[in-house]
């Protein structure tokens, strides 16, 4: 089914396109439905087969607004690199249909590792060496992680 949609983004312009749903998802429900806050993804084909996301993180805590987030037109493959690779944002891609298996050369690895073990001895030399992994979580530095190698497998830099 076609329809034509206006997406509202708080990050940049609204979005505008003719295309269809192809998938969406919510962590409503594993929140809990008396929850207050929740995050609800979607993906979108444009009738020229490009590839529309949106993020809304709702909330119900009074003087909180709802915060929106449209991007787009994406190809398929830069779809994982918007939405990152968090749990629903992994739920969305498999329901999707979309994987998102990293791919990358000798080189682009190695220099994610660099990456990854500066941002590590940074993070901890701001704080006078304590370690953040502690403070931060593991969770923070592998999305990062995860979400430099999936745009590193989309740039011929290295």
């Amino acid at each position: 089914m076609t329809l034509r949609d206006t997406l509202r983004s708080d990050s940049g312009p609204d979005l505008q396109f003719s295309g269809s749903l192809v998938a969406q998802v919510s962590n409503h429900a594993m929140t809990g439905a008396q929850s207050e806050r929740w995050t609800e993804l979607a993906i979108y084909e444009t009738e020229d087969k490009k590839y529309v996301v949106f993020e809304i993180n709702r909330s119900r805590v009074a003087g909180e607004h709802n915060k929106y987030h449209a991007e787009g037109p994406l190809r398929r493959n830069e779809i994982a690199g918007s939405l990152g690779y968090g749990p629903l944002a992994k739920l969305l891609y498999e329901k999707a249909g979309i994987a998102a298996p990293l791919s990358l050369s000798e080189t682009q690895s190695k220099a994610l590792v660099e990456i990854a073990r500066l941002a590590y001895e940074q993070g901890r030399s701001s704080k006078g060496g304590e370690d953040l992994s502690e403070s931060i979580g593991w969770d923070h530095y592998l999305e990062v992680f995860y979400t430099l190698c999936h745009q590193m497998q989309n740039t011929e830099q290295l």
